[in-house]
């Protein structure tokens, strides 16, 4: 029964150690003196080398967040002008084949001899479309 008790203490016993070891990866970001005691002068000096890291690499994150936005906003406008040329494209297709139906009408009604040869509810068709 004693071992049963040691083996529940085990774990107890290595959360309380895991939690005092991050408890002490704080306190390393401090530097010491030889003493002991809290050299601030080094402590500082650790810190503002932190900083200008963070500042760097904030810089950096930055002018890539901004890179990708600008990137962004040319691909949409690229979008928007690919489909306005095909909108464009579109609209002179259908105009083009329009304007050869057209065409076959005017060059039909233009033949006055041939006109008047065809069936006369055939021309009257032709002549309502």
């Amino acid at each position: 029964m004693a071992d049963e008790e040691t083996d529940k203490k085990e774990p107890l016993e290595a959360a309380r150690d895991d939690s005092t070891e991050s408890d002490n990866t704080e306190v390393e970001e401090f530097e010491f003196n030889d003493d002991g005691e809290e050299d601030l002068k080094k402590t500082l000096k650790k810190f503002r080398a932190d900083l200008k890291t963070c500042q760097k690499e904030k810089e950096e994150y930055l002018t890539g967040w901004q890179k990708e936005r600008a990137e962004f906003a040319n691909y949409k406008k690229q979008e928007d002008d690919r489909k306005a040329m095909f909108s464009e494209s579109m609209r002179e297709r259908i105009l083009s084949r329009f304007l050869t139906v057209m065409d076959s009408f005017n060059i039909a009604f233009a033949n006055k001899e041939a006109w008047d040869k065809v069936d006369e509810n055939w021309r009257k068709g032709v002549e309502y479309i």
